[in-house]
């Protein structure tokens, strides 16, 4: 078939059509690669007594003076970060919490709400933001963050409230982490997520701590989500001195299941043993038959197979 040539578009100044070859590709930029994209929002989210607020910390405070983060170790310039936590008490907890972690305090600022509460689409959000030009901005948590104003089981609501934040996150060029708990469902992490599936369809990045077995001490935090790339290696830490994290490497692991793996899950292993408890009386009747069949076969007597027993 003869080629037909297609005309070149030109877009008029004002006009919303935007032709593909008239785009700059953009290099992908990253807070802590791969786990933290700029310019989107990452869910990291996790069940009560996993580390999710002090690994947060943690990672806030090697941004803030440029130290190394696993898994490359490599050092980085250090960025400013708000930090907002309604949950700790400020003066107590999170500020000596992040001088043990050695942060550079210079870098870290939140907005005040000892008088007035914070919650989402409040005004200072943005003016604060546009003020202290962070590189990361840190709210812990979405539950609390989120009010009476949002409600998060609900998909419109929860696409309009990260469409607010993503756009937050593009204009003024930082990256969004949101904490957030999970819920009490017996099933693998991203699927347990509080509130309405439309939470982590939109972000861009989900990562789940999780305790690595009981009574071990350590913790795991897992890349469950990606978009863009493929998803950092699952990292193992430990939570020592009830601030102090020390990262322990990769993780053999590369899901966080909450109430155990698949090969540990209670209610799996229960099921596997009923499954061979079954499979045994089978086999048995099965030879019970056999040898009944072969009695009569060779027609012993029922004298005979009492001695026989």
């Amino acid at each position: 078939m003869p080629k037909t040539s297609v005309p070149t578009l030109k877009t008029a100044e004002g006009n919303d059509l935007q032709i593909f070859d008239s785009v700059q590709v953009a290099q992908r930029r990253y807070c802590w690669t791969p786990y933290i994209p700029a310019r989107c929002v990452t869910l990291l989210q996790g069940d009560p007594q996993t580390g999710k607020s002090t690994v947060v910390r943690a990672i806030a405070a090697a941004l803030s003076n440029g130290s190394p983060l696993p898994p490359d170790n490599e050092q980085r310039e250090p960025v400013r970060v708000l930090y907002q936590n309604a949950e700790d008490d400020f003066a107590s907890v999170i500020v000596p919490h992040l001088k043990i972690l050695g942060a550079n305090m210079s870098n870290f600022a939140r907005i005040n709400e000892d008088h007035t509460p914070l919650f989402f689409y409040d005004e200072r959000i943005e003016e604060h933001i546009e003020q202290f030009r962070p590189q990361i901005v840190i709210f812990d948590t979405l539950q609390r963050y989120a009010g009476g104003k949002v409600n998060l089981n609900d998909l419109t609501a929860v696409t309009a409230l990260f469409d607010y934040l993503t756009d937050i996150a593009k204009r003024y060029d930082c990256a969004i982490v949101v904490v957030s708990h999970l819920n009490k469902q017996d099933t693998k992490a991203e699927y347990k997520g509080f509130g309405s599936v439309g939470i982590r369809a939109s972000v861009r990045s989900t990562l789940t701590s999780g305790k690595i077995g009981e009574g071990t001490g350590r913790f795991g935090l897992f890349h469950s989500k990606s978009n863009g790339t493929r998803p950092g290696a699952a990292l193992e830490f430990e939570i020592f001195n009830d601030a102090e994290v020390r990262w322990l490497g990769a993780s053999k692991r590369n899901a966080y299941y909450p109430n155990g793996s698949p090969k540990t899950n209670p209610s799996c292993l229960g099921r596997f043993r009923g499954a061979l408890a079954f499979f045994a009386l089978a086999q048995i009747l099965l030879c019970l038959c056999l040898f009944v069949r072969d009695c009569f076969s060779l027609r012993i007597g029922a004298i005979e197979i009492l001695e026989y027993f």
